[in-house]
């Protein structure tokens, strides 16, 4: 190895396991990461101190999983994000869209999360760990910034590879801020004017030593625990509607004085549209909820404007789509 070897130059590549803790033999998306890409092995040890002792003797090491947390850009199309999509939320299913190469994928919550093989390549290694699946994943869209998306992906057996492949990316643009397009509190309202930050964060609560059975010293089987879908928007206030949405949740225009002590549900939609695929259909990434509680509410001053931050957790209300997510581009087959 030479010095130059060790430069931090990062390649990253996913696929869905056909069957679950099965090692897949080459990638089917290779990934283009934000900035460095966190890899991590947790190793257990029983920490045994004999009463002769004042020191600790460890015994043989126990059981060990892998972590790995990547950011990517949110690109429409061969880039991991409908991989990520699909593992964080739970299943998908495309559908063309007219007779043009534009293909709707729509992502439903589902309990068993699918899994998937995930390769990291560098100058001085190339790795790849099976079982893997995404404990979390957030979608960060900052003011007048590309939309980004950070996952943290638990999983097991980590070991050398040699079958990462030649990589080949797509020359498509990232969704950007400019392209979001959100209406919040206000049934059939027409799309906010005031929405400077949106995020969305989708907990899978995995815990991953809940895998290691007998016979195996990394997770043998990583099921998903409680879920928790939450978020932020921040606004400009150019009243103090917001902060009243806040004060009794409602879908109709505020008027709330105090804080109600049996909020509504309020709904929530963020779409994204890129470049045109085939007329009349584009690149679309988008977020659908129906049912959001406003959990937070903080007054903030930016530069020379009044605005607000809330929080918000989505809840099993009246509607139907606790979450549902779509996008739209020219992959046919599912995620």
């Amino acid at each position: 190895m030479t010095l130059c070897d060790s430069k931090k130059l990062i390649r990253f590549g996913i696929a869905k396991e056909t069957i679950q803790g099965t090692p897949e033999t080459a990638p089917d998306e290779y990934v283009y990461l934000v900035n460095d890409e966190t890899i991590k092995f947790n190793r257990a040890f029983d920490e045994l101190k004999p009463a002769s002792s004042r020191d600790l003797m460890l015994s043989t090491g126990l059981g060990y999983t892998t972590g790995i947390k990547p950011q990517i850009w949110a690109l429409p199309v061969a880039n991991g994000l409908g991989h990520l999509l699909a593992g964080a939320i739970g299943s998908d299913s495309s559908a063309q869209l007219g007779a043009t190469i534009a293909y709707k994928h729509t992502f439903s919550l589902e309990d068993c999360l699918d899994s998937y093989t995930i390769w990291t390549k560098s100058g001085i290694f190339e790795r790849k760990s099976t079982n893997n699946k995404i404990n979390s994943l957030t979608i960060n869209s900052p003011q007048n910034k590309t939309v980004s998306v950070t996952a943290d992906i638990l999983g097991g057996r980590a070991v050398a590879s040699s079958d990462f492949g030649t990589e080949s990316y797509t020359t498509l643009n990232p969704f950007k801020s400019s392209m979001g397009a959100i209406t919040f509190g206000q049934a059939g309202a027409s799309v906010r004017s005031n929405i400077t930050e949106f995020n969305l964060t989708i907990d899978n609560g995995i815990q991953i030593d809940e895998g290691i059975v007998h016979g195996q010293y990394y997770p043998y089987n990583v099921q998903s625990g409680d879920r928790i879908i939450s978020g932020d928007l921040v606004f400009w206030m150019e009243d103090d509607d917001e902060a009243q949405r806040f004060f009794e949740g409602v879908e109709t225009d505020p008027t709330a004085v105090e804080i109600a002590e049996n909020p509504g549900l309020v709904s929530l939609n963020t779409k994204f549209t890129g470049p045109s695929i085939a007329t009349p259909y584009n690149y679309e990434l988008e977020f659908d909820m129906d049912s959001v509680v406003l959990s937070a509410f903080e007054y903030t001053t930016n530069g020379t404007r009044i605005g607000g931050r809330t929080s918000f957790r989505a809840v099993k209300g009246t509607g139907t789509n606790l979450l549902v997510a779509y996008l739209t581009n020219t992959r046919s087959t599912d995620y």
